[in-house]
């Protein structure tokens, strides 16, 4: 009977870690959705993005706010987005040369936007607009990290 009693005790407080962990999950995508949604723009215009098919670039409205840099269809409707990069955790840097003499007229208006999972390759209308998204981009990060602080008890971002 004490066997019993003991596993199902334990069983319970499993079945309360799960529901706190999913807990704040939900809490942490509200959070950011929220913030998302109320940041002002740091910076925002048309942008080619490269994906796959027989179309490989795709021309979108990105807006960089607070961490994020999201993909709309067009900058007529913001409110659901294609695409949303968390920069916390990317690194920005200019696109090497291309290889390839059809893309040679794009050298210089190329970057990417790197996390560990996942490159996504921009490319601006003028290389002049590089430098400033990269700037835009890593001011961003900066801003947001150091608006970060850690709770060392906890070992919780806030």
């Amino acid at each position: 009977m004490k066997r019993q009693a003991e596993l199902d005790m334990a069983r319970l407080q499993e079945e309360k870690e799960e529901s706190l962990a999913r807990l704040e999950a939900m809490a942490e995508e509200q959070l950011m959705v929220m913030e998302r949604s109320t940041a002002k723009p740091t910076k925002s215009g048309y942008l080619w993005k490269k994906g796959g098919g027989l179309n490989p670039w795709k021309k979108l409205f990105f807006v960089l706010k607070s961490n994020y840099l999201t993909m709309y269809k067009d900058n007529s409707d913001t409110t659901v987005p294609i695409g949303v990069i968390d920069i916390e955790h990317c690194r920005v840097y200019k696109s090497a040369p291309s290889k390839k003499k059809k893309d040679a007229k794009f050298d210089g208006c190329e970057f990417e936007v790197a996390s560990k999972d996942k490159t996504t390759l921009i490319r601006c209308d003028y290389a002049r607009d590089v430098d400033q998204w990269i700037q835009a981009i890593t001011m961003a990060k900066a801003r947001h990290m150091a608006s970060t602080t850690i709770n060392l008890d906890k070992g919780m971002c806030h």
